[in-house]
Formats: structure tokens, C-alpha cells, sequence
């Protein structure tokens, strides 16, 4: 087994014997990909192969990728490790300030006295916002339509986007009232089943009320891998 992290590192687990067997169905990624916290794509044995004995995850197949070359995600993730905030902030503080909902230095060195740190895995989903992998939807917009629409057509083909625009009248975000986003999500992945094309919706309310990441990730059909392998 080879785990990847958010930070696209890796680390493989030796196999080992194993007594414990369960007549349990596998999930589909299609069923793993319904839990925020995780994403599955099915691979061949040699993508496999090439992952377990990497230690980045450079995989064409996943095509969500962080906007940040392997140095500067190290840099990053070394700057919480030592809990030099300050630094992440000077190099990095549009995420910062859309996640504490702030606007200064000032009010981020405010932040640190009374909080001393934040997690990473926070840090990274505004992050990735900011540099426009995904989407952040706050809890309150109201219509989102036009916001949603805007960003998918920008990561799926055209002929796609019309099907999914005539499925849907509206979508509306209101955490106290009326919020249709979820299910809207969940029923254009229905239609992009049979694409290769998959949407993800993940939720933080770490310092608000909530936001929503929304994110485009897509793994080539079986016909295209080959290609893609043979090629």
C-alpha cells in the first residue's frame, strides 16, 4: 500500500501476511469519493508500481495539482513545522487573510497571540483556492450560479458544461436556510460518471461558519489510459 498526502509526498508500506479476511464488497472510487476526506482513481499495476517506489506524486492521471513547485510546498510545510507564521504570511497572505477573514499583518499578529497557531490542512484548502485549483464558496453568497458556472467552464470541455447548466436552475448557498449546493454537486457528478471528469465538494468551518472548496479532478477512461501508457 503507498498513502499520498495532501502535499503530494508519498509513503509506501511494506506488504506484510495478513489473517484478517472480510467478503466485504471493495468500494467504488465513485463511494470513496463521497467522504471529503479522501480521493480514489483507479490505476494500473505499473502506475501503482511507479508510485510505491516514488516519493512525489507526479501522476498525469491526477489532475488537480497544487500550484506549487515540491520546494515551495517543502518551504511551506517547513515554515509550520517550526511555527514561523509570520514568514508564511509575508510570502502567502491572501489565503491567510481569506481564511482568518482579515485584512493586515496587524491583525494576523493579533491572531497568533491569542491562538499561537493553526492547522495546515486548513491552511492548504484556501491555499489551493487562492491559486485557483479550486473554488471557495462562502456559507452566505446566496446565488452562486454564476460563480460555480464560471469556474467549471474553465476546467471542463464546453460540451459538458451545457449539460450540466440545463440540469440546474439555480444554485444557492445559505447555511441557515435554503442550500442546494451538495445536492447539486452530487447530481452533476451522476451526469460526468461516464466522463472521467469528477467534482469535490469539501467543507471547513475551522474560523467561520463555513466555507465550501469546490474542485475539478480527472482520471482518463480505461480506452484513454491505454493510449496514454501505449503512447
Amino acid at each position: 500500500m503507498a498513502e499520498v498526502f495532501a502535499d503530494r509526498t508519498i509513503e509506501a508500506y511494506p506488504s506484510s501476511p495478513c489473517d484478517f479476511v472480510t467478503e466485504a464488497a471493495v468500494p467504488s472510487a465513485q463511494e470513496i469519493n463521497q467522504d471529503p476526506e479522501f480521493f480514489a482513481v483507479s490505476i494500473c499495476s505499473q502506475e501503482f508500481d511507479a508510485v510505491y517506489h516514488s516519493l512525489q506524486y507526479t501522476n498525469p492521471f491526477f489532475c488537480n495539482v497544487v500550484s506549487s513547485t515540491p520546494s515551495n510546498q517543502a518551504e511551506i510545510h517547513s515554515f509550520f513545522e517550526t511555527k514561523n507564521f509570520l514568514a508564511l504570511y509575508q510570502l502567502h497572505p491572501t489565503p491567510i487573510n481569506q481564511m482568518l477573514m482579515i485584512a493586515t499583518k496587524e491583525e494576523f499578529e493579533d491572531f497568533l497571540k491569542s491562538e499561537g497557531e493553526f492547522d495546515e490542512s486548513v491552511f492548504w484548502r484556501y491555499y489551493s483556492a487562492a491559486q485557483a485549483n479550486s473554488l471557495l464558496l462562502g456559507g452566505y453568497i446566496h446565488d452562486a450560479t454564476n460563480l460555480v458556472f464560471e469556474f467549471l467552464t474553465k476546467k471542463l470541455p464546453p460540451c459538458l458544461i451545457s449539460g450540466l447548466q440545463t440540469s440546474t436552475d439555480s444554485i444557492f448557498i445559505d447555511l441557515d436556510g435554503k442550500n442546494n449546493l451538495e445536492e447539486t454537486i452530487c447530481s452533476f457528478n451522476t451526469l460526468l460518471s461516464d466522463t472521467g471528469y469528477f467534482l469535490k465538494l469539501e467543507f471547513d468551518d475551522t474560523f467561520c461558519s463555513g466555507d465550501y472548496f469546490l474542485s475539478v479532478f480527472y482520471t482518463p477512461l480505461p480506452s484513454e489510459k491505454e493510449k496514454l501508457i501505449n503512447s
